[in-house]
């Protein structure tokens, strides 16, 4: 079954001037997240995330689990998007894509699968690489049974349209957004992107001991290092004091105050819904 962990809605005395027409939707092992917006105002209008309770999404009951609890998806959407937020990709040069070696390389480096489907995204529109995924075939049934004609994506193009559309990076700068139970690094050096890829973990000692782990092959100078986060991170435990040690600034991607959908529902710091929010960007 399905659980609803979080549930926010723009107030209803100003719910009427606020229309959603666009459907986010972003898939991970153990989560599904829903973000409406209105595509004018680009203003965000209600937000979901649904927790899995020791059951894969394509064995949930989706009316019984997640439509009965929701009140975004009684509703009609112009354009629905969905992201997977999933560990199987990785990214290629243009000049060696085409769909039969994107099934090689993913092969070469998680393995062979059967009854899986390949996509794969363009990350910025005058780049040379092209992010190439897999998901299960089961999973992406499930999904085009309940969200018809939807756009499939990756979150690591979203990441690294996120970095790249703004100033250079000619610095040591680690990216990481926070989920549950898993994390997402990516590494630019000099306004070169030298990884992204997603890291589960337990405990703050997991998360630390990766990230030690990315500087050192790196070889992060600290004295010119950035570090921003994202996401379920709470700056208040000692994992924070210890990256500070780490290096030589530590920024959040705080979403601004008035992009709350209802800022008196919930006692979330504001980088807590970057990830999501910028979904819709």
């Amino acid at each position: 079954m399905a659980r609803k962990i979080i549930g926010l809605y723009h107030p209803s005395n100003s719910a009427s001037t606020e229309v959603a027409n666009q459907l986010f939707i972003e898939i991970s092992e153990n989560q599904i997240v829903f973000l409406t917006k209105n595509s004018t105002s680009k203003i965000p209008v209600a937000f979901e995330i649904f927790e899995l309770e020791n059951h894969s999404i394509e064995s949930l009951d989706f009316n019984k689990d997640i439509k009965a609890d929701s009140k975004i998806l009684n509703n009609y959407y112009q354009e629905t998007n969905c992201f997977y937020n999933l560990e199987e990709a990785l990214l290629i040069p243009e000049e060696k894509f085409s769909p039969s070696a994107a099934e090689d390389f993913l092969a070469l480096i998680y393995g062979n699968i059967i009854n899986h489907v390949v996509k794969y995204d363009k990350p910025t529109k005058n780049g040379s690489m092209v992010n190439v995924y897999r998901i299960k075939k089961s999973i992406h049934e499930w999904v085009s049974q309940h969200f018809v004609l939807y756009k499939p994506h990756h979150i690591y193009s979203t990441i690294l349209q996120t970095i790249f559309s703004t100033a250079q990076r000619d610095i040591h700068y680690l990216k990481i957004q926070f989920y549950s139970q898993h994390f997402i690094v990516a590494c630019v050096i000099n306004n070169k992107l030298h990884l992204i890829q997603t890291f589960p973990y337990k405990t703050d000692t997991d998360i630390h001991y990766h990230i030690v782990r990315i500087i050192t092959q790196m070889g992060f100078d600290s004295s010119h290092s950035i570090l921003e986060v994202s996401g379920n991170y709470d700056a208040s435990l000692s994992l924070h004091s210890e990256l500070t040690k780490l290096f030589n600034q530590i920024i959040f991607d705080n979403i601004a105050d008035t992009d709350f959908i209802d800022p008196t529902q919930s006692n979330f710091p504001l980088h807590h819904f970057t990830p999501f929010y910028k979904l819709a960007l």
